[in-house]
Formats: C-alpha cells, sequence, structure tokens
C-alpha cells in the first residue's frame, strides 16, 4: 500500500518529500550577519530562528557551512589585525606597536601558564595512579 507522500514523490520527481530544511540560504545569511556583529552562536541562532544542536550539526556535516559561520566569526578580528598591522607598518604608531609588544607577551605568558596547568594535572593524575596502584599491592600482599 502506498501512502499520500510515497504517491507524490512517484507523481512528481522533483519536489523533495519530507521535512524542508531548517538551515536555508536564508538562515545562513541571517547567521553571517549575527556573526558578523560579534554576536555568538546562542544569541545568532535565536535570531535566526535554528536551534544551536540543529546549527551544531549543520556545521559537523556540511563543509561549506562551516567554512561560511568560522569567516563571519572571525571577519571583525581579522579586520580590527589588519587595521593595528596598518598603525604599525604604515604610520610607525608607537602607541599601538607597544599595545601590540605588551598583548603579544601576555598571550605567550597565558599559553605557557596553559601548559604548566596540563603539566601539573598530568603529574597529579600520574601520582594518584601510582599511589592507587600502591595500596592495591598493599591490599593484595594481606589478603593472600
Amino acid at each position: 500500500m502506498i501512502n499520500q507522500s510515497q504517491q507524490l514523490a512517484i507523481n512528481n520527481p522533483s519536489k523533495s518529500v519530507g521535512r524542508p530544511k531548517a538551515i536555508t540560504p536564508v538562515v545562513v545569511r541571517e547567521l553571517v550577519d549575527c556573526f558578523r556583529k560579534g554576536m555568538n552562536v546562542s544569541g545568532a541562532c535565536v535570531l535566526s530562528g535554528v536551534s544551536t544542536s540543529t546549527y551544531y550539526k549543520e556545521l559537523a556535516s556540511n563543509k561549506r557551512f562551516s567554512d561560511k559561520m568560522t569567516i563571519a566569526q572571525n571577519e571583525t578580528t581579522i579586520f580590527a589585525n589588519l587595521v593595528v598591522k596598518d598603525a604599525i607598518e604604515k604610520q610607525h604608531d608607537v602607541q599601538t606597536s607597544r599595545w601590540w609588544i605588551d598583548r603579544q607577551d601576555k598571550l605567550e605568558r597565558s599559553a605557557q601558564r596553559a601548559k604548566e596547568y596540563r603539566l601539573i594535572k598530568r603529574l597529579i593524575i600520574t601520582k594518584t595512579y601510582q599511589e592507587t596502584q600502591s595500596v592495591k599491592l598493599e591490599t593484595d600482599m594481606f589478603t593472600k
């Protein structure tokens, strides 16, 4: 027995059957506009009328969509970096140069702290594991 949607698909093979896509070209434009304005994913999804889970599913399954969203989210930062670069290189702006050097130092220190934190965390996990094994060995000695 053929249901109504199957019959529609047979009669009109060019028409799609089923649920319409949530991420349409209009939604993509709205998301891009939101990201260009500096919004986060949650806010952009609310204003575009799409759930964050749908957004992330599309992001994972559609490379072109993913690339578009990444570019839109980073456009302002890229532009700001170009403005700073221009101020330093073409205008020889000393204040901007000092700010840039200070910023780079902070980023490097932050990255170093993150690396140290991961190392300390790994050491703690290793030490805890070794202590657990030591207690287990001692317990095994008394039970045998």
